[in-house]
């Protein structure tokens, strides 16, 4: 059952959150929110376990919640490569591409969690 909810996180839950972050203006300000956003993220999945007593660092799920805060962390980074691109780009194909990589670069912790898993067995 986890699998099954981790896939639908992954693949239904993370491309729309990149795609309603892909859809503002890429204006300088909106990146600049989508930079602290990814700096608190990291912040917060660093020191977490730092600040964490031990019943927390016990929880089952401690290292999942770690694991999703970088996760979303990740989806604001392509969300803010994708920006970057539309600023120098307004429309065409290549547009079309970049926000087509960048809703497939929001999967790929999926992969990387299923090559740990082949790994471990």
């Amino acid at each position: 059952m986890t699998i099954i909810v981790t896939y639908l996180l992954v693949f239904m839950a993370g491309p729309l959150l990149y795609w309603a972050l892909v859809r503002q203006d890429p204006d300088a300000g909106h990146f600049a929110r989508l930079a602290a956003l990814v700096i608190a993220l990291i912040g917060v999945a660093y020191l977490v376990p730092l600040g964490a007593g031990e019943a927390w660092q016990t929880w089952e799920y401690f290292g999942v919640v770690i694991l999703l805060v970088l996760w979303l962390a990740w989806i604001a980074v392509a969300a803010m490569c994708v920006l970057a691109v539309r600023r120098r780009i307004d429309k065409g194909p290549a547009l079309r591409g970049a926000v087509a990589l960048g809703a497939i670069a929001t999967t790929l912790p999926w992969f990387g969690l299923h090559l740990a898993q082949m790994v471990a067995q």
